[in-house]
């Protein structure tokens, strides 16, 4: 097992500072249109969740959708139909 002391000077000094907050409006990294866009097709059911209703999703994917190119939408529809869960 590592020893933690040894390196406790240099802890968190690696890791990039956080850009934006989730919806829990905890710290968290910003995704670029496309990346969002691609994780909310796979992982989002566009139902309610704990912190945004179905409406407040499909509002920021349509927002995504308008930085992203057409062709990238189609082939995310496409990915997130056949393979997404």
């Amino acid at each position: 097992m590592a020893n933690k002391s040894l390196f406790q000077s240099i802890v968190g000094k690696f890791i990039p500072a956080t850009n934006a907050r989730n919806e829990a409006l905890a710290p968290a990294y910003a995704f670029t249109p496309a990346h969002a866009l691609a994780q909310y097709t796979v992982t989002g059911c566009l139902n309610a969740t704990f912190y945004a209703s179905a409406e407040d999703q499909l509002s920021k994917v349509l927002e995504l959708c308008q930085g992203v190119s057409a062709d990238f939408i189609a082939r995310t529809a496409i990915y997130g139909r056949e393979r997404g869960l």
